[in-house]
């Protein structure tokens, strides 16, 4: 859980510090800002969908089990 808070707060501080270099960067703007960012939940969405099982409907046991396989 720690891992996890960490990680969220991490990229809390990264976009709070890189949206208004982006956002005011004519170059970029606030459109490409946004696509920027989108693009990279979307990775993170098809990284969780690829790599983390679903356990809805699953014993603790049976979760431990597949982790170990």
């Amino acid at each position: 859980m720690s891992l996890a808070t960490f990680t969220i707060w991490t990229s809390c501080y990264i976009v709070a510090q890189t949206f208004p270099m982006l956002n005011d960067t004519p170059a970029i703007g606030p459109a490409k800002t946004f696509f920027l960012y989108a693009a990279f939940s979307l990775a993170g969405f098809l990284f969780v969908l690829s790599a983390i099982p679903e356990t809805k409907g699953r014993t603790l046991e049976e979760i431990e089990a597949g982790w170990k396989a």
